[in-house]
């Protein structure tokens, strides 16, 4: 979802998924850049370079990332980047 809402000066990112979820020490590791991919819901292997990227692209923006998650039921991204 992107969303930017009335008269705010930022824009706001919402991606979800229905994975396996996150562990809060793996969201911690994650948020320092330390956490090394990991197989998905189905197997299918990452190289461990998307959420570096995001990260390093949100922080040059003056942007903020949050991550909630429940294992077993997926796992929400939310990303503000402001706009001015």
């Amino acid at each position: 979802m992107l969303e930017i809402p009335d008269r705010q000066m930022f824009l706001k990112i919402n991606v979800s998924d229905n994975g396996n979820g996150l562990k809060q020490a793996a969201i911690d590791k994650i948020m320092m850049g330390e956490l090394e991919s990991s197989n998905g819901t189905f197997g299918e292997r990452g190289y461990g370079l998307g959420l570096p990227m995001v990260i390093g692209d949100v922080k040059s923006l003056k942007g903020q990332m949050e991550i909630t998650s429940e294992e077993g039921w997926g796992t929400n991204f939310e990303i503000t980047i402001p706009l001015y």
